[in-house]
């Protein structure tokens, strides 16, 4: 698939989903949305109407100027919204205690918190994994 034309239902490989109805589409179809970023100042009933379910399936909806939509932006036509698709599908402390109890250990978990670095995020994940921990927690908010 080109890089420049993405369909809107499929996320690309970094999980960015760009223009309304393709977000729109994404919110309908169940995809787990992170975070959505709307454009600081727009009153466009469409966009109000993506923020308010996204915040009802969860996802964190922030204003952002245009500058920084346009900086996002890999079609540059994201109509106001980019939407930011889990690339990963989260596991509950429930799931990480069952896969220790499953293997037989003790559990080890890596809590995180006010991480915003995405690369040191990775390199915690990396060194949790290594040790042999079951999971690592971060905050659904403020966090990379």
């Amino acid at each position: 698939m080109d890089e420049k034309r993405r369909d809107g239902l499929t996320a690309g490989a970094d999980g960015i989903i760009e223009g309304r109805n393709a977000v729109i589409e994404a919110l309908r179809a169940g995809t787990v949305i992170d975070k959505i970023y709307l454009q600081k100042g727009e009153t466009d009933r469409t966009l109000g109407h993506i923020a308010s379910r996204a915040r009802s399936a969860g996802a964190v909806v922030v204003e952002a100027d245009r500058r920084k939509l346009d900086a996002m932006s890999r079609t540059h036509a994201h109509q106001g919204v980019i939407a930011l698709a889990a690339v990963r599908e989260y596991a509950g402390v429930e799931d990480i205690l069952r896969a220790a109890e499953e293997r037989g250990e003790p559990p080890l978990i890596v809590v995180c918190d006010e991480i915003s670095d995405p690369q040191n995020l990775g390199a915690i994940i990396r060194t949790a994994e290594c040790a042999g921990a079951h999971g690592v927690i971060i905050p659904k908010r403020r966090s990379a």
